[in-house]
């Protein structure tokens, strides 16, 4: 089943999301079990909501390629995640030009 992770990572700047989302390059090369990634920013800072086939899944990514990123970068582990979240997804929608498809439900 699909779970969706809410992540807070207070501290962070859009500079510095940037420079991870280019180094370690989720979009070029979609980690195994990835399905979608959404990114905002807050006054405290980078707040995001991802949907991964499983928490194994988005683990792995986690901890083969997005912290050897952020190490990589220099940014302080302090700014690291303060706050993660797993919860089963309960349905999924593609919305291509504005016509909404369901993915998938459980209810």
């Amino acid at each position: 089943m699909a779970v969706m992770m809410l992540m807070e990572w207070d501290g962070v700047t859009s500079e510095q999301y940037e420079a991870a989302r280019k180094l370690v390059n989720w979009e070029g090369d979609v980690a195994p079990g990835g399905i979608l990634h959404v990114a905002a920013f807050t006054d405290t800072g980078l707040r995001t909501a991802d949907v991964w086939d499983s928490v194994e899944a988005f683990q792995t990514f986690v901890n083969t390629r997005l912290m050897p990123g952020v190490q990589q970068l220099g940014i302080p582990a302090s700014r690291g995640s303060r706050s993660t979240r797993s919860t089963p997804s309960s349905s999924r929608a593609t919305c291509p030009g504005r016509r909404c498809s369901r993915l998938s439900s459980t209810g």
